[in-house]
């Protein structure tokens, strides 16, 4: 390897370690907040973790979602009460916004402060869970109020139930009646609603489409009070990656306190490493606790859950805005024979829903089929297995009670995969990294076979945006990009000798 190649090299791995102790000191906003601090956090930064090492899916989780998402909520917010005309309702979403963004605002300043282990931090933290709940309140009734106020004034409005017919036609019109599941059940001899199991499976699925709100409130109270039933070893990446001084202060507490806490249910032993680390969150749990404990990676992970899930929700309902639709029990009820009935629960929800048909417009994409699979997905991700298998077994039949129950078309279902995909990223359990890797690698195979003057040219102001594009490197990613390095120089050689 000539010197050229090996000065490459060298500036590569220079680059290379500033990446990552930036990246080290910028993904911790609970511990480096300001610059000077990131200076201090640096030479205490831990060094590249491996593969094995799991538990940190977000790798960045800056502030500026949350604004952002706060943002959002408030710009929806007033477009649908003015739209609606409902004017003396901006007054409670403004205070509404307001309270959010200034409780975050303050755990964010109590949280650099030092503060972060006080009551009022944690009160703090509860109060915005509870403002961001209301998100799901004041969007839903706020969607469909718009829609339905805008349907009395303008009676012709456009609907978009034809064209989702017409693309479930195309999708499963060879296996289904115009594409839908239910009019193929609506006459099965075996699962009809006729059947002899058809009370009982419509009762069974109407249950779980009603309970879906379970799902994802379930999994906030699954992690809130059980927080170290996670994967020790996930737990104790967390905290280490991301808050090296708490975590050498966790094991030094678990140490310390093995003696006094013995006689606790919550420690039976050595209290040191991954397991003492567990159970020194849990006694800390009960101790200080308002609701959760208020250490950083606990509050990171719950505010992941919450920005997942409400990300997934207000695409759901600003889609459903611009694209209102019925759902096919109401413009295909002209086509069902036989109407669905089940023993007591599942004739109350229908009840209560017919006296409501002409005022839904929501149907598309399916909200209920993106909400139940997202929590599932981040339950299993953030090392709640239990949980979220259990989840997921839930997710597949309330996916199923939206065809069978006639209350989404096929389309709905297809388009909420873009929902879940946006709340997962959203929220952090899913990153960019792979994709951005993959146009990495497809560069520097596209680069030899290009003209010199346009690799030149281009790569002059491009390729460094490639090749550190904020993605977090482990050995396998700095051993590979040192041989692209190779081969590059290697070909260009060659290409020379011919």
């Amino acid at each position: 390897m000539d010197h050229s190649s090996d000065a490459r090299v060298r500036d590569f791995e220079e680059d290379l370690d500033d990446e990552i102790h930036l990246d080290n000191a910028s993904i911790n906003n609970d511990t480096v907040l300001s610059l000077p601090a990131a200076h201090k956090h640096l030479s205490s930064a831990p060094p590249r973790r491996s593969r094995d090492r799991k538990g940190c899916y977000s790798e960045r989780f800056p502030d500026r979602r949350v604004i952002f998402l706060l943002t959002v909520m408030q710009l929806m917010g007033f477009t649908f009460l003015f739209l609606a005309g409902l004017v003396e309702s901006v007054a409670i979403t403004l205070v509404w916004g307001f309270l959010s963004l200034g409780l975050y605002l303050f755990i964010r300043w109590a949280n650099h402060r030092g503060y972060n282990d006080t009551l009022s931090a944690a009160v703090a933290r509860g109060l915005l869970m509870g403002a961001l709940a209301l998100a799901i309140l004041f969007y839903y009734e706020g969607t469909h109020g718009t829609v339905h106020e805008m349907r009395e004034r303008e009676p012709n409005l456009k609907l978009y139930d034809d064209e989702l017919l017409s693309m479930d036609r195309f999708m499963l019109g060879w296996l289904f009646p115009d594409g839908q599941l239910s009019l193929w059940a609506d006459e099965n001899r075996f699962i009809g609603p006729e059947s002899l199991i058809g009370p009982l499976l419509t009762e069974i699925l109407q249950i779980y489409y009603a309970s879906v709100l379970i799902v994802y409130v379930g999994l906030w109270e699954y992690f809130i009070c059980g927080f170290t039933g996670a994967r020790t070893d996930s737990l104790e990446a967390d905290v280490e990656a991301h808050n090296p001084h708490k975590y050498t202060e966790m094991q030094e507490m678990g140490s310390a306190e093995d003696g006094d806490e013995k006689d606790s249910p919550s420690f039976d032993g050595a209290t040191t490493g991954a397991k003492g680390l567990a159970k020194t969150y849990r006694y800390r749990f009960w101790k200080w606790t308002f609701w959760f404990t208020h250490d950083a990676a606990v509050w990171r992970r719950l505010l992941m859950i919450i920005l997942a899930i409400l990300g997934a929700f207000l695409l759901n309902y600003l889609v459903s805005f611009m694209f209102p639709a019925v759902s096919p029990r109401v413009s295909l009820k002209h086509r069902f024979k036989n109407p669905l009935s089940g023993y007591w629960f599942s004739d109350i929800i229908r009840d209560t829903l017919s006296k409501t048909d002409e005022g839904t417009y929501g149907s598309f994409p399916s909200g209920h089929v993106a909400l139940t699979w997202v929590p599932s997905i981040v339950a299993l991700k953030l090392g709640y297995p239990k949980y979220g298998w259990s989840c997921l077994v839930a997710a597949v039949l309330i996916t199923f009670s939206t065809l069978y129950l006639r209350y989404h078309y096929f389309t709905d279902v297809v388009f909420a995969i873009p929902l879940i995909v946006f709340g997962l990223y959203f929220g952090g359990i899913y990153t960019m990294t792979p994709y951005k890797r993959a146009a990495r690698r497809a560069w520097h195979w596209l680069r030899p076979r290009l003209p010199c003057a346009f690799v030149q040219e281009w790569g002059r102001y491009h390729d460094d945006d490639l090749v550190f594009a904020g993605d977090k490197y482990d050995d396998d990613d700095y051993d590979d990009e040192v041989d692209d390095v190779h081969d590059f120089d290697a070909n260009q050689a060659e290409e020379t000798r011919r």
